[in-house]
């Protein structure tokens, strides 16, 4: 099983975003030991309308808040962050594969933009 995920971002003045942190809080599920884990990917845009996938992380076993990704300068992963049509959104996809299982109850997603002030 595979899901995309998107979270629309605010909006910054001038299009930059600086430190961006996303989490998800997660792990074994009750009474259920074996082939534990979880790989997500981010999504990076492309200027050719094509999406690759980077910052690939695997979870295992462990319950509780999980760093997905950290990332100091994310420019390039925020999708439409100058376009004023669409909201500024950063991609995401976790998945299982041959047979495993994982709880998965939230997310956190967090950056720094500017504003007007």
């Amino acid at each position: 099983m595979i899901t995309d995920s998107a979270m629309c971002l605010p909006r910054s003045f001038d299009g930059n975003y600086r430190n961006l942190t996303m989490k998800h809080y997660g792990g074994r599920p009750k009474g259920y030991t074996k082939n534990v884990y979880l790989v997500t990917h981010l999504y990076k845009p492309q200027t050719s309308g094509d999406w690759t996938l980077t910052q690939r992380r695997q979870f295992g076993n462990s319950v509780g808040w999980k760093t997905m990704a950290s990332v100091s300068t994310p420019n390039t992963l925020v999708a439409d962050r100058r376009s004023s049509k669409y909201c500024p959104s950063v991609w995401w996809v976790s998945g299982l594969q041959s047979g495993s299982r994982y709880d998965m109850r939230k997310y956190s997603v967090g950056i720094q933009y500017r504003v007007l002030a």
